[in-house]
């Protein structure tokens, strides 16, 4: 029996053919990566905003009417526009800012150096790692920073302080900045970053009937390499990206492609 055939037995023929005229935002809601809010991150932001409008109020109050305010009154605002609300306007910013700071349309705001990956991301042609991950949804909002950013407090310092060197290429012009010259990765990629989503899952462990589980000591290596507070595999004998690889398009492949092409 069809799908279609239960369905309409189940709740009637008109449920079968809702997706016939489903309206186009429905559609557009399922077939893109789901945006909600009210996140931590959005409230923060709008906290912080809140926060900064306050603070211009009452600095144009003691401005304005500070000859009619006692002494008492005065330095109480002084106190809450000038210190409590800088540094809760600071807490709640910085938070936002860093929530932000990890999803892909962050990385995409550089354009020149990022349109390459991000359009690649995007690519449902595409057979990179980047594209296979994207295209199946494994992360909705945080696609470059789950892969670009070692695990644990220590790791997401690293790679904020990394995002500060990358700004500073970015506002110099450099040839990466403007898509000129090819952008590397710092060092050897660790198999810690697949394995942190990876490991334990049974699609993982079942794939190429079990090849993974064949050469773990391969993949794991003697780890001798400790970062922050977890352990790093760089010292594995085989890389993740010597099967799976590319993880992402090269810029010469990309300057191969004929005009107009994604």
């Amino acid at each position: 029996m069809q799908f279609v055939d239960i369905v309409e037995r189940v709740f009637g023929a008109s449920a079968a053919h809702a997706s016939d005229s489903a309206p186009t935002s429905a559609l557009k809601i399922l077939e893109t990566p789901f945006h909600g809010e009210g996140s931590a991150a959005d409230w923060a932001g709008w906290i912080a905003v809140t926060f900064a409008i306050l603070i211009v109020v009452i600095v144009s109050y003691l401005v304005l009417a500070r000859r009619h305010s006692t002494a008492a009154t005065s330095g109480f605002l002084g106190f809450i526009g000038l210190c409590a609300l800088p540094l809760l306007m600071m807490f709640f910013g910085g938070f936002s800012a860093f929530e932000g700071a990890s999803r892909a349309s962050f990385c995409h705001s550089c354009h020149s150096a990022m349109n390459l990956y991000v359009d690649d991301m995007k690519d449902k042609e595409s057979t990179t790692l980047a594209a296979v991950h994207y295209d199946n949804r494994y992360f909705q909002e945080t696609q470059c920073y789950q892969c670009h950013s070692d695990y644990g407090v220590a790791g997401t310092v690293k790679a904020k302080v990394r995002g500060l060197h990358h700004l500073y290429y970015w506002v110099t012009g450099s040839a990466t900045a403007r898509g000129e010259q090819q952008i590397t990765y710092y060092g050897s990629y660790p198999n810690t970053l697949c394995l942190h989503c990876h490991a334990g899952s049974g699609k993982f462990l079942k794939a190429a009937d079990g090849v993974h589980t064949a050469i773990a000591d391969n993949l794991v290596g003697p780890r001798e390499t400790t970062v922050g507070f977890g352990t790093d595999v760089r010292s594995a004998a085989t890389s993740c990206l010597d099967c799976h690889g590319p993880a992402h398009l090269a810029l010469a492949d990309r300057k191969k492609k004929p005009a107009g092409a994604k």
